[in-house]
């Protein structure tokens, strides 16, 4: 004998205890991994950020030796540190350097820091300039 339900709807209690089950493991799982993406997007944007400050004041010196030929009698005016309205500190500093390489050319070691909260090491960009190019 065979029994057809055909007006069956619903739920039994035990899929529903099943589901009530499954959602209490899974859903904080993936709130927690939502979380741990939202921090690092936001401390990848502050990095992005602090490159681009960085990358930007090393464009202007940069450009600014090459169109004053006489750039390495005043080397200091490169040196600054300037505040954000962000949380950011750009920070430039020069360095005289006698017998540079093999070569022992006089050079200037340009090095831009910026720092923010979120950056405990901040973040460094250095290059040595020339006389010469």
């Amino acid at each position: 004998m065979r029994y057809i339900w055909k007006n069956e709807q619903g739920a039994t209690l035990l899929e529903m205890v099943l589901v009530i089950i499954l959602l209490g493991i899974a859903l904080p799982s993936l709130l927690a991994v939502t979380g741990l993406v939202s921090f690092h997007s936001s401390k990848n944007s502050v990095v992005e950020q602090a490159v681009q400050l960085a990358e930007s004041k090393m464009e202007e010196i940069i450009g600014w030796k090459m169109k004053h030929w006489d750039w390495y009698k005043h080397p200091g005016i490169f040196q600054e540190t300037r505040h954000f309205n962000n949380g950011f500190t750009r920070r430039v500093e020069v360095e005289h350097i006698e017998g540079w390489g093999a070569a022992s050319i006089e050079a200037w070691q340009i090095t831009v820091i910026v720092t923010h909260p979120e950056l405990s090491e901040g973040y460094t960009l250095t290059t040595r300039l020339t006389k010469y190019y």
